[in-house]
């Protein structure tokens, strides 16, 4: 049987005896890694990385009431700009604000807001422009211009804008 593996590489038999150490090294050190990867228990790697529930519950509180904060600091300063362009816009321009308000979601065109306020269609979409500029309405080209509250708007007036802006306005 050896004579068999000698006549299959004939090149091995005639290696000097430092590249036949060599190879015998990389055939044991093969052979041994093969035998550990068959013979040794997989390792559960979902299990290996857990981190105690408590502790992943503790810092899973504490984002979500940093997340908390952030948010109500956020919709605090939103509110007190929002309060703060309300203060600052004309009787008129406030009227505009609360005909759209009126209208809800899909907003008033100009020529209805215009007669609405008894004002020209180019008052009505010159006080509507400026009043986009402070982001409290929204201007849209569709068949005739379309003016709605802008999302923060809505947003912090909750399910009544039009009571909100009323509040605002007294």
């Amino acid at each position: 049987m050896i004579d068999t593996f000698q006549k299959l590489l004939p090149w091995l038999t005639n290696l000097s005896f430092f590249p036949k150490i060599f190879v015998t090294l990389l055939i044991v050190a093969s052979t041994g890694f093969l035998l550990s990867l068959i013979w040794s228990k997989p390792v559960d790697s979902t299990n290996s990385n857990k981190v105690p529930t408590e502790v992943t519950s503790e810092i899973a509180n504490s984002q979500e009431e940093q997340k908390q904060n952030e948010d109500s600091e956020q919709s605090k300063n939103e509110h007190s700009d929002i309060t703060e362009k309300l203060n600052n816009i004309s009787k008129k321009n406030a009227d505009l604000l609360l005909e759209v308000a009126k209208k809800g979601k899909f907003g008033i065109y100009a020529d209805e807001l215009a007669g609405n306020l008894g004002v020209s269609r180019d008052e009505a979409v010159y006080r509507a422009k400026d009043l986009a500029k402070s982001d409290l309405v929204v201007v849209l080209p569709l068949t005739d211009l379309n003016i709605r509250l802008s999302e923060e708007l809505i947003r912090l007036s909750g399910n009544s804008p039009t009571s909100y802006l009323e509040t605002q306005f007294k």
